[in-house]
């Protein structure tokens, strides 16, 4: 798991929105489960849908992935999936 600490610290410095979100884990949710929840979590951090769950600092133009082991490929597929149809930038 990503440590909140350092994904507080990683959005503090950066200005960025840190997306760590929890996944549905195999073998009870099989492919593409996890992946369709990474996917899920962008799509509404990048919607004016989660503008009232988060504070007025953040912006929908800057969104970092990140994770380790399993997250950390979750985060490499999801931004490929996002990289041409997203309005922002993906770290």
């Amino acid at each position: 798991q990503v440590q909140d600490s350092f994904c507080k610290k990683l959005a503090n410095q950066l200005d960025v929105a840190v997306v760590a979100p929890a996944y549905s884990l195999a073998p009870e949710n099989p492919f593409p489960a996890a992946v369709q929840d990474a996917y899920d979590t962008v799509s509404w951090l990048s919607s004016g849908e989660s503008t009232d769950a988060l504070d007025d600092t953040f912006s929908r133009k800057n969104i970092t992935l990140m994770g380790d082991s399993a997250g950390g490929n979750l985060a490499l597929v999801v931004g490929s999936l996002f990289r041409d149809r997203l309005d922002a930038n993906l770290i």
